[in-house]
C-alpha cells in the first residue's frame, strides 16, 4: 500500500479551495434566502397595493355617489323650487281662458263679466268690491281667534261696512258675523288638504272678506280672486238649521254647507296657485275638447249636478265642487273623481277615513 503526501503547497490550495467552497455554500444559501425574502417582500408589497388600491377604490365610489345624491338633489330642488315659481306666475288653464274672456269668479254664482272700468283698472286681481271702510270687532273671542289665524297663516280677516252692488253702485249694511260664524270659517281651514296651506304660493289668500248683507235670505256662498277669499251669509243665517234636499243629503245642517264652502273656494285658490292641479283634473276625469274648442265633461255625475250646477259646465267648478262633496260623503263622486284625490291628498283625514271604510255597494 501506498498513498501519496500532498506538498505543502498543495495542502495550502486545498485548505483555501475548502474554504472558498465553504463560503460559497454559505453565501449561496443566503443567496437564496434573500431571493426568497425578495419575493416574499415582493407579494407583500403587491399585496399591500391592492389593498391600498382597493381602498382607493371604495372611496371614489363612495365620493361619486356622494357627488351624485348632492346632484339629484340639486336637481329635486330645482324642480321643486325653480320650476314650481315658474308655473305660480301662470294661471290654470280654464282661468287663463276665462280671464282672457274678461271672466272672473266672483261671490255671485257663476262667472261675471268685468266692466270696461274693472278691466282697465285690474283692481278685480286683488281687491274686492266692498269698500275699505271695515268693521271694528271688540268681541275678545274674536278678536284672538283673528289675531291667532293672521299669525298662522299671514291671513287677514276682515268684515266691510258695506257691500257694494258694482253694477248700481248701491250700498247694503253688512252686518257682524257672530264669533260662532267666524269660527266655523277659521276652524274647518286647518282641516283642508296641507298642500292648500303653504303660505309659500304666489297667491295664497292675504285677505278673508265676510260679507252678510241687511235683509238676505238664502244659504251660505263665497267666491275667490287671486289672493282673496270672501265668504257670504244671508242675514237670516242659522249654523244649526237644517238643510233639505240634494243638500240635506250631503251637508245635513247649515253649519256643514259653510264649511263646504270653505273647501270649495279654498281649491279655487289652489287652481290658482298650481295650474296643473286643475289641468290633471280634466284629463283625468272626463274633460275633453269639443268641436267648438271647448271643454266638455263627458263623465257626468248626476249629484254634484244638483248641488251645483256650473260643475257640469266648468271643469274648475267641478274640480271645487268634487273636493268639497269628498269632505262629507265620498261615495257620491264617480270612481275617476274619487281616484284622483285619493291621489292627490293621501295624507288629507277624509281619505284616510274613506280608505279605512270602504264604501258602500
Amino acid at each position: 500500500m501506498s498513498f501519496r503526501m500532498d506538498s505543502p503547497e498543495d495542502q495550502v490550495l486545498q485548505f483555501f479551495r475548502v474554504q472558498a467552497q465553504t463560503s460559497w455554500g454559505i453565501l449561496e444559501h443566503y443567496r437564496i434566502g434573500v431571493k426568497e425574502k425578495l419575493v416574499y417582500y415582493r407579494l407583500e408589497v403587491r399585496t399591500l397595493l391592492r389593498r391600498r388600491n382597493l381602498k382607493m377604490r371604495i372611496r371614489l365610489s363612495t365620493f361619486w355617489a356622494i357627488l351624485a345624491v348632492i346632484l339629484l338633489a340639486f336637481g329635486w330642488l330645482y324642480v321643486k323650487v325653480v320650476k314650481a315659481d315658474e308655473a305660480q306666475t301662470k294661471y290654470p288653464t280654464r282661468l287663463e281662458v276665462m280671464l282672457q274672456e274678461d271672466y272672473i269668479l266672483t261671490a255671485v254664482p257663476g262667472p261675471t263679466v268685468l266692466t270696461p272700468e274693472e278691466k282697465s283698472s285690474q283692481s278685480y286681481l286683488h281687491d274686492t268690491p266692498f269698500g275699505s271702510e271695515i268693521h271694528f270687532y271688540d268681541d275678545p273671542e274674536v278678536q284672538k281667534k283673528v289675531a291667532d289665524f293672521k299669525e298662522k297663516y299671514g291671513t287677514s280677516v276682515i268684515s266691510p261696512l258695506f257691500d257694494v252692488n258694482t253694477e248700481t253702485g248701491e250700498k247694503t249694511e253688512n252686518l257682524l258675523w257672530t264669533a260662532r260664524e267666524i269660527g266655523i270659517i277659521l276652524d274647518e281651514v286647518p282641516h283642508l288638504p296641507s298642500i292648500y296651506l303653504d303660505r309659500k304660493w304666489k297667491y295664497f289668500p292675504k285677505t278673508i272678506v265676510l260679507i252678510k248683507p241687511a235683509g238676505t235670505g238664502g244659504g251660505p256662498g263665497g267666491g275667490s280672486g287671486a289672493d282673496a277669499i270672501w265668504f257670504f251669509l244671508p242675514a237670516n243665517f242659522d249654523p244649526d238649521g237644517i238643510e233639505t234636499g240634494v243638500d240635506g243629503l250631503l251637508y245635513g245642517t247649515d253649519e256643514n254647507k259653510l264649511k263646504g264652502v270653505v273647501d270649495h273656494e279654498w281649491t279655487h285658490n289652489h287652481q290658482f296657485n298650481s295650474p296643473k292641479f286643475l289641468t290633471r283634473w280634466e284629463k283625468e276625469t272626463g274633460w275633453l275638447t269639443d268641436a267648438d274648442g271647448l271643454l266638455t265633461k263627458t263623465i257626468p255625475n248626476e249629484f254634484e249636478g244638483q248641488i251645483y250646477g256650473l260643475s257640469k259646465e266648468y271643469s274648475n267648478e267641478d274640480q271645487a265642487t268634487a273636493v268639497m262633496i269628498f269632505r262629507f260623503d265620498p261615495n257620491r263622486l264617480n270612481d275617476a273623481q274619487r281616484n284622483f284625490i285619493m291621489k292627490e291628498f293621501p295624507n288629507w283625514p277624509p281619505v284616510i277615513e274613506f280608505l279605512n271604510n270602504p264604501p258602500r255597494n
